[in-house]
């Protein structure tokens, strides 16, 4: 059933792969989109502080943590609005940019008290500042070249994600930066280096190919080639036209030899979803960030346990693959919800077969066709 990559589905695939993207969102020389917010709770569940984290300025390399208590002085002010309502306002944090007039160290994380005096005028104080970045042991890293964090100059972050960037390396080559947050480094690198520095290179699969350290070689993140298209998922939703049958079955070639290929050097992966299928600029279909250790909720056999990672649970992830492209849908009918595959419709001009591959894998018992190979073989003619 695989189409041979004939000359029309490889100019239709390239063409898709490599056309103007609309989700490349450029930003400001100086970041403040917030990371995360966290706080104190009560016995009664309710907020008795707030912390805003936001990533800071275009060097990537600073964090300012926002600081509101309970005012006790002042019944409605900006601090408890913000605690009640679990959010400080955007204006808010632009006022603290304001009145905390001092750059940011780089490397560091900055901690302000916002407060309301009883005049009505905000200001803060600076409570701590920390270094944030932890340093790495490279020695099981020989396969990653490092490159300095100030070699990075950066086009635009993706998707409004604060943590994944387009950038060019030293003013010329274009790359995807993926700053590690330094929360997740406290405990020392949460980044999985051994297993990436274990798997052998692959045509299936797209690494990270660099170490990205600042000038006192502590780690910030990697790099990956740059793929226009970006996943499978951002593809699917800017396309407004069909994508011709060729060019799917092609990718669901694409997409199951390369799960097949992580079986075969016994990755049992458990996090297969369109989001971590690059359509890369030769119009093929690749995994990224394939290391073993999470799941997604949505994308896990129904009733299964989703840390059980198991062969099944990745040839059910597969099926989802492969209803996806059929249909053209961007995303599966229940959300972010637990799995629920009677809600999966076909059209009636889907083949048979394809149609068949996706039942057993998805709806009659994953087991019995828990193996890749076999998927393949009867998606290739």
């Amino acid at each position: 059933m695989c189409p041979s990559r004939s000359l029309s589905v490889e100019q239709v695939a390239v063409a898709i792969a490599n056309a103007t993207p609309s989700f490349w969102i450029p930003t400001a020389t100086t970041e403040r989109a917030p990371i995360r917010t966290c706080g104190d709770v009560s016995e009664d569940g309710r907020l008795t502080s707030l912390q805003t984290y936001l990533q800071v300025d275009g060097a990537l390399a600073a964090q300012l943590v926002i600081e509101c208590l309970p005012n006790n002085k002042l019944v409605k002010c900006v601090e408890n609005d913000a605690i009640n309502s679990g959010i400080l306002p955007s204006w808010a944090i632009h006022e603290v940019f304001k009145l905390h007039s001092t750059p940011l160290r780089l490397g560091h994380e900055t901690t302000l008290r916002l407060e309301t005096q009883l005049d009505g005028q905000l200001s803060v104080t600076l409570m701590q500042e920390r270094q944030m970045a932890n340093d790495v042991d490279y020695s099981t890293l020989a396969r990653f070249q490092q490159v300095l964090l100030s070699s990075l100059t950066r086009i635009a972050m993706l998707m409004d994600e604060p943590t994944i960037y387009r950038v060019t390396l030293d003013g010329g080559s274009e790359h995807v930066f993926k700053h590690i947050p330094h929360d997740e480094l406290r405990d020392g690198p949460c980044f999985p280096f051994d297993f990436y520095a274990s798997i052998p290179a692959g045509d299936a699969l797209v690494p990270p190919t660099h170490v990205v350290v600042d000038a006192e070689k502590r780690f910030w993140g990697i790099l990956m080639d740059y793929h226009p298209a970006s996943s499978l998922r951002n593809t699917l939703q800017r396309m407004t036209e069909t994508i011709p049958w060729g060019v799917k079955l092609a990718w669901a070639c694409d997409i199951s030899a390369a799960l097949a290929w992580l079986h075969d050097h016994n990755v049992i992966w458990g996090d297969l979803k369109t989001e971590n299928v690059l359509v890369c600029s030769d119009g093929r279909c690749r995994l990224i960030d394939y290391s073993p250790g999470g799941y997604t909720v949505g994308w896990t056999p129904p009733g299964a346990d989703p840390w059980d990672f198991t062969i099944v649970n990745d040839v059910f992830a597969l099926g989802l693959i492969l209803w996806v492209l059929a249909t053209g849908e961007s995303v599966l009918p229940w959300g972010p919800e637990a799995a629920d595959i009677s809600s999966l419709t076909w059209s009636d001009d889907i083949p048979r077969a394809y149609k068949e591959l996706v039942v057993a894998m998805c709806f009659e018992s994953p087991r019995d066709a828990a193996d890749v190979h076999a998927a393949l073989a009867t998606l290739e003619p």
